[in-house]
């Protein structure tokens, strides 16, 4: 057999199942795909190994001759530019997240600081933290009387009909319902933004001033 040994760069036996040769690759990709700091040659030989043993067809001939057919070789490389763009735009949308999630925490600072008279004395984290699940209810309910509104949006368009001519009511009624699907899409983006605000807040502690009193010793007299 010339070439790489494929079944030793998964690290399965030659009588793995589909199903552990998916989830060997899965595993070894964590720690050699390039934007995990791994090597990208040994990412590309496993793609490359990936892709023709999870193929019954190809993964016989290769156990027969032990040749990798080019058509395999160019479709690693395309599943391992893919996967590199997959992992950049990951990469791209979890950065732009956290920036926002960044942001907002910035501005409820802004906001519930004046109200804050003892700085000394008011867990400022535990006050965000509040602030943050406050307006996660707010959400849920606006979500709840979204979705109903789209249920009756459904309701009323399939009931309109026109005596005569184009039924331009039921369109304008779907109109609006297309309308409030991206305020609802708008509604889970906003609450799914608060869970991570909240999840942050979460690993922080805010250590209060504990006066000293000072108490007579009359009063504990026996």
């Amino acid at each position: 057999m010339s070439g790489p040994d494929l079944y030793q760069i998964l690290g399965v036996s030659r009588f793995a199942s589909t199903a552990a040769i998916k989830a060997a690759f899965r595993e070894k990709a964590k720690t050699t795909h390039p934007d995990a700091g791994g090597d990208a040659e040994e990412f590309r030989l496993l793609t490359l190994a990936y892709h023709l043993l999870s193929d019954p067809d190809q993964r016989r001939t290769y156990n027969q001759t032990g040749v990798i057919p080019d058509v395999v070789r160019r479709s690693a490389r395309t599943g391992s530019r893919r996967n590199r763009r997959t992992a950049e735009g990951e990469g791209r949308a979890a950065e732009i997240t956290r920036l926002r999630v960044r942001q907002t925490i910035g501005n409820m600072l802004l906001e519930v600081l004046p109200c804050i008279k003892t700085p000394h004395y008011e867990d400022v984290v535990a006050i965000l933290h509040q602030t943050a699940s406050a307006r996660l209810k707010e959400i849920d309910k606006d979500i709840v009387a979204t979705k109903t509104l789209l249920d009756t949006l459904v309701v009323v368009a399939n009931r309109i009909q026109a005596k005569e001519g184009e039924n331009i009511l039921r369109e304008l009624t779907l109109e609006r319902r297309a309308d409030q699907l991206k305020i609802l899409e708008e509604l889970k983006d906003r609450e799914n933004l608060y869970k991570k605000v909240r999840e942050f807040l979460e690993g922080y502690t805010y250590y209060l001033q504990i006066e000293t009193v000072l108490v007579s010793s009359d009063v504990w007299k026996s």
